[in-house]
Protein backbone atom coordinates (compact mmCIF):
# COMPACT_ATOMS: atom_id res chain seq x y z
CA UNK A 1 0.00 0.00 0.00
CA UNK A 2 1.25 3.11 -0.86
CA UNK A 3 2.21 6.14 1.93
CA UNK A 4 -0.96 8.80 2.86
CA UNK A 5 -0.81 11.70 1.26
CA UNK A 6 0.51 14.83 3.64
CA UNK A 7 -2.07 18.43 3.96
CA UNK A 8 -1.08 21.42 4.90
CA UNK A 9 -2.16 24.54 3.83
CA UNK A 10 -3.23 24.45 -0.04
CA UNK A 11 -0.36 21.80 -0.43
CA UNK A 12 -0.43 17.83 -0.95
CA UNK A 13 2.62 15.96 -0.54
CA UNK A 14 3.39 13.05 -2.09
CA UNK A 15 6.33 10.56 -0.35
CA UNK A 16 5.70 8.13 -2.99
CA UNK A 17 6.16 10.31 -6.15
CA UNK A 18 8.16 12.91 -4.26
CA UNK A 19 5.98 15.50 -5.32
CA UNK A 20 4.42 18.89 -3.96
CA UNK A 21 0.94 20.57 -5.30
CA UNK A 22 -0.90 23.47 -4.78
CA UNK A 23 -4.42 23.06 -5.38
CA UNK A 24 -4.08 20.10 -7.65
CA UNK A 25 -1.00 21.72 -9.59
CA UNK A 26 2.37 20.17 -9.52
CA UNK A 27 4.52 23.01 -8.27
CA UNK A 28 8.46 22.47 -9.56
CA UNK A 29 10.91 21.83 -6.81
CA UNK A 30 14.14 20.61 -6.65
CA UNK A 31 14.75 16.67 -5.33
CA UNK A 32 16.90 17.32 -2.29
CA UNK A 33 14.90 20.48 -1.27
CA UNK A 34 11.63 18.53 -1.66
CA UNK A 35 13.45 15.52 0.50
CA UNK A 36 14.03 18.14 3.24
CA UNK A 37 10.62 19.25 2.90
CA UNK A 38 9.13 16.21 3.43
CA UNK A 39 11.90 15.59 6.18
CA UNK A 40 10.30 18.55 8.41
CA UNK A 41 6.83 17.62 7.22
CA UNK A 42 6.66 14.26 8.60
CA UNK A 43 8.43 16.07 12.08
CA UNK A 44 6.03 18.77 11.89
CA UNK A 45 5.87 20.72 15.33
CA UNK A 46 9.24 19.31 16.01
CA UNK A 47 13.42 20.47 16.03
CA UNK A 48 15.54 18.91 12.82
CA UNK A 49 18.47 19.88 13.04
CA UNK A 50 21.02 20.66 10.76
CA UNK A 51 23.01 17.10 11.62
CA UNK A 52 19.60 15.79 11.22
CA UNK A 53 19.13 16.86 7.28
CA UNK A 54 22.81 15.99 6.50
CA UNK A 55 22.51 12.46 7.32
CA UNK A 56 19.02 11.83 6.26
CA UNK A 57 19.52 13.96 2.48
CA UNK A 58 23.32 13.24 2.59
CA UNK A 59 24.71 10.45 4.61
CA UNK A 60 26.98 10.09 7.24
CA UNK A 61 29.78 8.96 4.50
CA UNK A 62 29.25 12.19 2.04
CA UNK A 63 31.68 15.50 2.83
CA UNK A 64 30.27 17.81 0.20
CA UNK A 65 29.26 21.83 1.41
CA UNK A 66 25.95 20.45 3.30
CA UNK A 67 25.75 23.67 5.28
CA UNK A 68 25.89 26.14 1.72
CA UNK A 69 23.17 22.79 0.39
CA UNK A 70 20.94 22.91 3.00
CA UNK A 71 20.71 26.90 3.38
CA UNK A 72 20.07 26.59 -0.56
CA UNK A 73 17.35 24.00 0.10
CA UNK A 74 15.42 25.97 2.53
CA UNK A 75 15.03 28.87 0.55
CA UNK A 76 13.99 26.91 -2.51
CA UNK A 77 11.67 25.56 -0.23
CA UNK A 78 10.06 28.61 1.16
CA UNK A 79 10.01 30.07 -2.68
CA UNK A 80 8.09 26.71 -3.87
CA UNK A 81 5.75 27.77 -0.41
CA UNK A 82 5.39 31.19 -1.03
CA UNK A 83 6.95 31.07 2.53
CA UNK A 84 9.40 34.17 4.28
CA UNK A 85 11.88 34.06 6.77
CA UNK A 86 10.44 37.23 8.44
CA UNK A 87 7.05 36.13 8.66
CA UNK A 88 7.19 31.99 8.14
CA UNK A 89 3.84 29.91 7.82
CA UNK A 90 5.52 26.88 6.96
CA UNK A 91 9.17 26.92 7.82
CA UNK A 92 10.81 28.07 10.93
CA UNK A 93 14.59 28.93 11.23
CA UNK A 94 15.89 28.11 14.82
CA UNK A 95 19.31 29.94 15.08
CA UNK A 96 22.19 27.36 15.80
CA UNK A 97 19.59 24.73 15.96
CA UNK A 98 17.83 23.73 12.56
CA UNK A 99 14.48 24.21 11.62
CA UNK A 100 10.72 23.07 12.41
CA UNK A 101 7.42 23.03 10.46
CA UNK A 102 5.03 25.15 11.74
CA UNK A 103 2.35 24.76 10.09
CA UNK A 104 -0.89 21.81 11.09
CA UNK A 105 -0.30 18.23 9.05
CA UNK A 106 -2.86 16.18 7.78
CA UNK A 107 -2.47 12.47 6.44
CA UNK A 108 -4.89 11.55 4.41
CA UNK A 109 -5.72 7.89 2.48
CA UNK A 110 -5.43 8.25 -1.23
CA UNK A 111 -8.42 8.53 -3.02
CA UNK A 112 -7.21 7.15 -6.21
CA UNK A 113 -4.48 8.31 -8.75
CA UNK A 114 -3.74 11.82 -9.61
CA UNK A 115 -4.55 13.09 -12.64
CA UNK A 116 -1.18 15.03 -14.32
CA UNK A 117 -1.39 18.72 -13.54
CA UNK A 118 0.31 21.29 -15.70
CA UNK A 119 3.64 22.64 -12.98
CA UNK A 120 2.82 25.71 -11.58
CA UNK A 121 6.28 28.31 -10.20
CA UNK A 122 6.42 28.43 -6.64
CA UNK A 123 6.56 31.89 -6.85
CA UNK A 124 3.52 33.50 -4.23
CA UNK A 125 0.40 34.31 -5.73
CA UNK A 126 -0.34 38.37 -6.50
CA UNK A 127 -3.70 38.42 -4.41
CA UNK A 128 -0.65 38.81 -1.39
CA UNK A 129 0.92 42.04 -2.80
CA UNK A 130 1.26 43.83 0.60
CA UNK A 131 -0.06 47.71 0.83
CA UNK A 132 3.26 49.02 0.73
CA UNK A 133 4.37 47.34 -2.17
CA UNK A 134 1.37 48.64 -4.09
CA UNK A 135 2.16 51.84 -2.53
CA UNK A 136 5.53 52.35 -4.10
CA UNK A 137 4.31 51.28 -7.54
CA UNK A 138 1.67 53.75 -7.88
CA UNK A 139 4.12 56.37 -6.38
CA UNK A 140 6.32 54.82 -9.05
CA UNK A 141 3.65 55.27 -11.99
CA UNK A 142 2.74 59.04 -10.49
CA UNK A 143 6.26 59.92 -10.97
CA UNK A 144 6.64 58.55 -14.60
CA UNK A 145 3.46 60.01 -15.84
CA UNK A 146 4.50 63.66 -14.47
CA UNK A 147 8.17 63.16 -15.73
CA UNK A 148 6.85 62.40 -19.73
CA UNK A 149 4.10 65.45 -18.98
CA UNK A 150 7.12 67.91 -17.99
CA UNK A 151 9.07 66.66 -21.39
CA UNK A 152 6.78 66.81 -22.99
CA UNK A 153 5.32 70.62 -21.97
CA UNK A 154 9.23 71.79 -21.90
CA UNK A 155 9.55 69.87 -24.77
CA UNK A 156 13.08 69.48 -27.54
CA UNK A 157 15.55 72.09 -27.65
Amino acid sequence: MKEELLRFGPFELDPADESLRRSGLLVRIPRQPLRILLLLVRHAGQVVTRDEIHAAIWGNETYVDFEHGTNSAIRQIRFALGDQVATPRYVRTLPRRGYSFIAGVQSVARSGEHVPAPAVSGAPPLSRVTPRLAVIVATAIITITAMTALIRRIGPR
